[in-house]
């Protein structure tokens, strides 16, 4: 869909039709939102940037989630470091390697129970 505005040139008093697409010049209805700051009515209002996440951190740092995403992420983080690093630890072969694949035994749990939160709220 193209735009087309209206324009006079100064002192002849013949207006001349200017495709605004095809000369990279905003439409009048994009300069009226770019000098009022707001969009036209018939536009949805674009989200500000960040605001969704910041909603739903907010959301996962409630108390109630967090007590519940922590549960979970303890109780999956020792079966899982139980099952892949159980006999390197056990055996006392256990490097600095190791003992983050078991901090991500804990925070991958974590970040998936959270993520279920998020999924289950909409």
């Amino acid at each position: 869909m193209t735009s087309s505005t209206d324009v006079s040139v100064v002192g002849s008093g013949s207006p001349y039709t200017v495709d605004c697409q095809a000369v990279g010049m905003p439409s009048a209805s994009s300069a009226r939102r770019a000098s009022t700051g707001s969009p036209s009515r018939d536009e949805p209002p674009v989200p500000r940037r960040g605001g969704a996440v910041r909603e739903a951190l907010a959301f996962c740092a409630q108390p109630r989630n967090l007590r519940r995403t922590i549960a979970i992420a303890i109780v999956v983080g020792i079966v899982l470091t139980l099952i892949n690093q159980g006999s390197v630890i056990a055996g006392g072969h256990a490097t600095a390697a190791t003992w983050v694949r078991c901090m991500l035994n804990f925070v991958v749990p974590f970040l998936v129970s959270n993520a279920g939160l998020l999924s289950a709220r909409r």
